[in-house]
């Protein structure tokens, strides 16, 4: 969402007023590219349709204290369903763009081999999402998300309560979880816990894109240099799903059986497989050199926003608890206790508590 939208103007949004124009706009997002994801005419439809679910899923949840619990909980599943069905076609168009790049200078046979590979895989996780598109569970999730739109789900005590005192807490809890499990990396972090960190920079950057609008301190930075770490982190699980799927092609002669009646399914097919291999293992090594700068940066941010202090360079990442790694996360275990979804203090006054120059729009009238 962007700054402002939706709003109309800096006067006193209510939490009611938030929820109904964020599920309003990804709702238009996914009916908008549902027809282009039907008819499979760009592989941007199903990027933005993917996108519009997984926002209103972590949006969802980032006000999940204020909405009732009996409507979010299956919103959030169905959401989950969908976004993971359209993930899978959208993660195969992200790897073909790939292997095109990695199989250069692979004989042009072995990689339109290779190319082939990835095309059934996409052709069958397509056909598992239009079966879920033609779907009663489907037309049923639309219909609950028009009905969650116009009559949000809100719990009657927060409807009228300013949206800055329940998003506050939830953007700085979002940040203290992402900052917490840097903190908690080895030096050498492996691929699946790199993929964890994008998840919670996700989750940390939709949550302060959706507070922005309500603040006149740095959380729009914030959003968008958390957008970088989010960005560098995606490229990394993008090139290690690409590793993943290029040894299995090499290591199941099934696999490659598949493309074999149109020429390059064998011993050639190989060869542009252990280029593209190498391509890979080359971009995720200078990729995994540049995440920690990136969020450094997004973390001197939080830094002025009183959400984090100044640690030792040898406490990010080190996978240790000393002293000074103690001292660096203090201020960040008084308000988020742990790194599980604990839940935050409610009202304004905990909104903006150690918020430093973070401050809530004033109202206009």
């Amino acid at each position: 969402m962007a700054a402002s939208a939706g709003y109309g103007g800096r006067d006193t949004i209510t939490t009611i007023r938030v929820i109904r124009s964020a599920i309003s706009d990804d709702l238009a997002r996914l009916l908008e590219n549902e027809p282009i994801v039907r008819e499979d005419v760009d592989p941007e439809g199903v990027h933005q349709a993917r996108v519009a679910c997984r926002r209103m899923r972590s949006q969802l949840r980032t006000f999940r204290k204020a909405i009732r619990r009996a409507e979010l909980d299956p919103l959030v599943e169905d959401l989950r369903w969908l976004g993971t069905l359209l993930g899978s076609v959208r993660d195969l168009d992200v790897l073909s763009e790939r292997l095109e790049q990695d199989c250069t200078g692979a004989p042009e046979g072995a990689t339109a081999a290779v190319l082939r590979s990835c095309a059934i895989d996409r052709q069958e996780a397509f056909a598992d999402a239009i079966v879920a598109m033609r779907s009663t569970r489907y037309r049923r999730l639309l219909e609950r998300l028009g009905t969650a739109a116009a009559a949000p789900p809100v719990k009657k005590s927060c409807a009228a309560e300013p949206a800055v005192g329940v998003l506050l807490p939830e953007v700085r809890r979002r940040w203290e979880e992402l900052e917490e499990a840097v903190r908690e990396l080895s030096m050498a972090p492996r691929d699946d816990e790199l993929h964890h960190l994008r998840i919670l920079s996700k989750r940390a950057r939709y949550a302060a894109e959706i507070a922005a609008p309500l603040t006149s301190g740095d959380l729009d930075k914030l959003s968008r240099r958390i957008a970088k770490v989010q960005k560098v982190l995606g490229e990394l699980n993008d090139g290690s799903r690409a590793v993943q799927w290029l040894e299995l092609l090499k290591q199941e002669p099934s696999r490659r059986g598949r493309v074999a009646r149109g020429g390059g399914g064998g011993s050639d097919m190989l060869v542009a497989v252990e280029v593209a291999l190498a391509a890979e293992h080359s971009a995720l090594a200078a990729r995994r050199s540049e995440w920690r700068a990136v969020f450094d940066r997004a973390r001197e941010v939080a830094v002025g926003l009183g959400w984090s202090v100044e640690p030792a360079a040898q406490d990010l990442g080190s996978g240790t608890a000393g002293a000074a790694g103690a001292a660096a996360s203090a201020g960040s275990a008084a308000s988020a206790g742990s790194a599980e979804p604990a839940a935050p203090a409610e009202g304004a006054a905990d909104a903006t508590k150690g918020a430093g120059r973070l401050k809530a729009v004033p109202a206009s009238g």
